[in-house]
C-alpha cells in the first residue's frame, strides 16, 4: 500500500481544519443571532467542500470519514441556501426577505 505523501497529507488536514472552522462558524451564528442573513456567501465554502471531496477521493487508502463528512457537508450548504436558513444579505431582500425554512428557488 502506497504511503500519501507529506505535502499531500498537510492540504489535506488544512482543507479539513478550514471545514470545521466553517461549520463552527455557522452554528455560532444559527444559535446567536435570530436573523437568518448575514454577509457571507456560504455557497462559496461549497467550493472548499468540493475540493476536500476531491482529495479525499483521490488519496490512497480513500479517506470514508471525509469522504461523509464532505458529502454531508455540501447538503447541507445547499439546504441552508435553498431554504433561507442563513443568506446574504443582498439575496435575502432580492427573495423579498423571507423567514427561515421558507424555500426559495433559484430561478
Amino acid at each position: 500500500m502506497t504511503t500519501i505523501p507529506k505535502h499531500k497529507q498537510f492540504i489535506f488536514w488544512l482543507a479539513h481544519i478550514m471545514g470545521l472552522f466553517i461549520w463552527i462558524g455557522v452554528t455560532y451564528r444559527l444559535l446567536n443571532q435570530p436573523e437568518n442573513y448575514w454577509g457571507f456567501n456560504i455557497m462559496w465554502a461549497q467550493t472548499l467542500f468540493l475540493v476536500n471531496l476531491a482529495i479525499a477521493w483521490t488519496t490512497k487508502p480513500v479517506s470514508n470519514i471525509a469522504i461523509i463528512f464532505n458529502l454531508t457537508s455540501i447538503t447541507l450548504i445547499n439546504f441552508i441556501f435553498y431554504f433561507n436558513v442563513l443568506v446574504p444579505y443582498e439575496i435575502w431582500l432580492d427573495r423579498s426577505m423571507p423567514t427561515r425554512f421558507e424555500f426559495s428557488s433559484p430561478f
